[in-house]
């Protein structure tokens, strides 16, 4: 119940700030920049299209699982024919802990990637995207915000790298969870409450001092609750509390597991996923 009273508070908070956005416009508490790591681009190739994202001080968006209240950023963008795009690929957020809850999100500013890929039958001279950037920006009441941006890159038959923009993109990259990484994940532990995972870390992944686990999918998991664990290196358990209002239970175990006490920029970070059998 007290989930759902906040969540209904967070709901009006949304609605009421509107009464005040000319003066704290959602707008205004957020920066954004569209860059590229090509200067122009050439038919056949992929690139990276990065949305970078600054929040005022004290003020946060969120990440692609906001936690118990909150909305994930959004980018949506209008391609020529022949153009493709994948998906955003995320930093690792902070977790931002609050009435027993907690939401995920950035507190600074971070860099948003979409692989962008020009298809051998683009013909035009000029390759124009159509950006649009929403988000949710709170502090102690929440207001929506969006910005529209059109983004242009010549096409030829020459490439050319945008060498001030690779620093951005290598830092950002620094920042972001360890993918296809072979870490032989089971669950150990079933109940009704929540159940405990266990996987195992490869020789180049530093060990673990307080493992903890951020979900991608929303509603299954109580983001507030504590996780205990056991570290048996290379061994790691983890436990996992359900949501007591989730709907159901989740299929798998999908997200990331971060080093709490790290000091890197990712947290050490990498992502789990496997079936729950």
């Amino acid at each position: 119940m007290q989930k759902y009273i906040i969540l209904y508070i967070f709901i009006l908070s949304i609605f009421s700030s509107q009464t005040f956005a000319t003066d704290n416009d959602g707008n205004k508490l957020v920066k954004t920049e569209v860059i590229s790591d090509f200067l122009s681009v050439k038919p056949g190739m992929t690139f990276r299209l990065g949305i970078i994202i600054v929040p005022d001080s004290d003020w946060h968006t969120y990440w692609v699982n906001p936690g118990d209240a909150g909305l994930p950023t959004v980018i949506d963008a209008v391609l020529p024919k022949y153009i493709s795009s994948g998906e955003i690929i995320w930093e690792v957020p902070d977790k931002i802990p609050f009435a027993g809850m907690a939401n995920y999100g950035y507190k600074n500013r971070h860099l948003l990637e979409i692989p962008i890929t020009v298809g051998k039958d683009f013909k035009d001279s000029v390759l124009t995207i159509q950006i649009k950037i929403s988000w949710l920006v709170c502090k102690e009441e929440c207001i929506p915000g969006s910005r529209r941006i059109t983004f242009s890159l010549p096409v030829g038959d020459i490439a050319v790298l945008n060498t001030s923009a690779l620093p951005l993109f290598a830092d950002s990259e620094s920042k972001r969870a360890l993918k296809n990484i072979a870490t032989k994940g089971n669950i150990t532990e079933k109940s009704d409450d929540g159940l405990t995972i266990s996987f195992i870390i490869p020789d180049d992944i530093s060990p673990l001092e307080i493992p903890v686990f951020y979900p991608y999918d929303s509603g299954f998991l109580d983001n507030g609750a504590d996780q205990e664990y056991l570290i048996k290196h290379p061994k790691y358990e983890v436990k996992l509390k359900y949501d007591k209002y989730r709907e159901g239970n989740p299929e798998k175990i999908f997200g990331i597991i971060i080093n709490k006490n790290s000091k890197a920029k990712n947290k050490d970070a990498f992502e789990l996923n496997f079936e729950i059998e």
